[in-house]
Parts: structure tokens; sequence; C-alpha cells
């Protein structure tokens, strides 16, 4: 082989040794950059599922939150109601009560204007008898003087 070729296939050999090493420290580079990539992802995903864990567990104490605040809800509503309803029992009795009261209080004066009615008539049948035996007694007068 001649000097030429020989320097050529010499340079060839360094080149392509330079190159192959270069392509393969930057192919290293690439596949230590996809490793780091990947570790960061996983990293990442851990960081948003211990994210979404915590955002599930805040949700879930808002619901057992609102959930108690809806139970003390219907409890305080149960309990009105149950005021209310104590309360409208004890008016409707205290209204019977006083409905009963003004019934008796009714039939009493009712009895006492009855007795007084009745009082009134036996002094106008007394006064009619008497005026009866008025005319009665003047009729015979008055015979008694056409008589005599």
């Amino acid at each position: 082989m001649s000097e030429v070729n020989i320097i050529a296939a010499v340079a060839i050999c360094v080149c392509g040794a330079f190159v192959t090493g270069s392509v393969a420290f930057v192919i290293k580079s690439l596949m230590n950059d996809i490793a780091q990539a990947e570790e960061s992802a996983e990293k990442g995903f851990e960081f948003i599922r211990s994210e979404i864990f915590g955002i599930r567990k805040s949700l879930d104490n808002f619901r057992s939150e609102e959930r108690h605040k809806d139970d003390e809800l219907k409890l305080a509503i149960d309990v009105t109601k149950q005021e209310l309803r104590s309360e409208a029992r004890a008016d409707r009795d205290y209204i019977e009560k006083v409905k009963g009261e003004l019934r008796e209080e009714m039939k009493f004066y009712w009895e006492k204007a009855e007795s007084v009615l009745e009082a009134r008539r036996q002094d106008v049948y007394m006064l009619h008898n008497k005026i009866d035996a008025k005319i009665e007694a003047l009729l015979e007068k008055l015979e008694k003087m056409k008589a005599d």
C-alpha cells in the first residue's frame, strides 16, 4: 500500500474512532437523560399521586363535615318541629279548656236568664190573676150596685 493510503486509512480510523466515540458519548448522554427523565417523571407522578390522595382526603373530610352539619340541621329542625307541635297541643288544650269554661259560663247565664224570665212569667201570671180577680170584684160590686 502506498503511504498516502496508509495515512488516509489511519486518518479514517482515527476520525472514525473520534466519530464513534462522539456518537457513543452522545448516545450514552441521551440514555442518561432518558433515565433521569424517567426518574423525574416517577417522582412527579408520585407527587401527583400524593396530591390526589391529599385532595381526596380533604374532600372526604369536607363531605363528612357537611353530613355532620346536615345531621345537626336535621336534628335542630326535628327539635323545632317537636317544640312547635307541643306548643300547638298546649294551645289546643288551652283553647279547649277556655271553650269549656265559656260553655259553662254561657250555660250558667242562660239558666240564670231562664230563671229570671220564669220568675217574670210567674209575676205576669200573678198580675193577670190579680187583675182578673179585681175585675171580678169590680163586676160583682157593679152588679150589687145595679141590684140595689
